[in-house]
């Protein structure tokens, strides 16, 4: 029976939408909500010191391809970052800087988006 399992309906494409054209994540939407998101993504990466294979390695973050999303998105990693750096040591250590290779890695990232 459709609808019965309680679960939200996929949502359809409107006509001439892409995915880069669709809103951002609820994260982005406001402060509040960013700086929540931030904090909640700061513990899931941050706990037991990094070193957990539970630990959130990776995070999905929807985002236009506008300027101002790509800005809030910016500011939501920075967020996330400070976060991190201000969880209480019987979770995790401040990170002293960022590693070389992973921050290689992450120009490389960034570089193949803005070729997209």
């Amino acid at each position: 029976m459709p609808g019965s399992s309680g679960r939200s309906p996929i949502r359809r494409s409107e006509p001439g939408e892409t995915p880069n054209s669709r809103r951002n994540s609820a994260a982005l939407e406001n402060e509040g909500a960013m700086h929540e998101a931030a904090v909640r993504l700061a513990t899931d990466v941050g706990y037991n010191n990094q070193m957990g294979c539970a630990n959130a390695q990776l995070a999905f973050i929807e985002c236009g391809d506008d300027p101002t999303s790509r800005a809030r998105l910016r500011q939501f990693g920075d967020l996330v970052f400070e976060s991190i750096q201000r969880l209480p040591a019987t979770i995790s250590t401040a990170a002293p800087r960022l590693d070389a290779d992973f921050k290689a890695k992450l120009d490389a990232a960034l570089d193949a988006r803005r070729r997209i």
